[in-house]
């Protein structure tokens, strides 16, 4: 089976889905889609991404544009398929911060937390701009749904960690660093 392509070559072939592109085209696209927040890319990864779309011949040269090739398309409908339908197993750093929370003073966590809440509410906002923004000059939500998708987790973390320094601030949740339970907590 040929190699698939990775998280940044499955974005140009998304790109190259709309209309051929100039590399250069399809780096403005990036930048101006904010696809920074998803994939990690500057201008010499996209020139090697590019480079194996078309060794791979999934993309290929018209007229000075890259285009999708039948081969390229096939490869990102059954890649978004598969990523759309299957559940992922993840391992964020906040989910292991939380489960080391308790090993340090309250004080500490209490005010991460507090600058997660504020980061958590400036980036919710901005998304709910653009999603405004989008929907406003008429852009099908096809395209920014992803924004929708994220700001709704958001918000939904926003509400519990909201609840979550509540709980702190009342005592509703004890914290004594270095206390052990008296066995060990099940897996949560």
């Amino acid at each position: 089976m040929p190699h698939e392509p990775d998280p940044l070559g499955i974005a140009l072939l998304a790109l190259l889905a709309e209309a051929p592109a100039t590399p250069e085209e399809l780096r403005e696209a990036l930048a101006s889609r904010r696809h920074d927040r998803i994939i990690a890319w500057d201008e010499t990864s996209v020139a090697a991404a590019v480079a194996a779309l078309e060794e791979g011949a999934l993309a290929g040269r018209r007229d000075g544009s890259l285009v999708l090739l039948p081969k390229g398309r096939e490869a990102l409908v059954a890649w978004t398929q598969r990523s759309l339908e299957t559940m992922e197993t993840v391992r964020p750093q906040f989910d292991l911060a939380l489960l080391t929370a308790h090993a340090v003073p309250v004080e500490v966590a209490r005010e991460a937390l507090t600058r997660r809440l504020a980061a958590l509410d400036d980036v919710t906002g901005q998304l709910t701009t653009r999603i405004r923004t989008s929907a406003r000059r008429g852009l099908s939500e096809a395209y920014w749904m992803q924004a929708d998708y994220r700001r709704s987790l958001m918000v939904a973390e926003f509400m519990w960690l909201s609840r979550l320094l509540e709980r702190i601030e009342t005592g509703e949740l004890t914290w004594t660093v270095g206390d052990v339970p008296p066995s060990h907590p099940e897996s949560v």
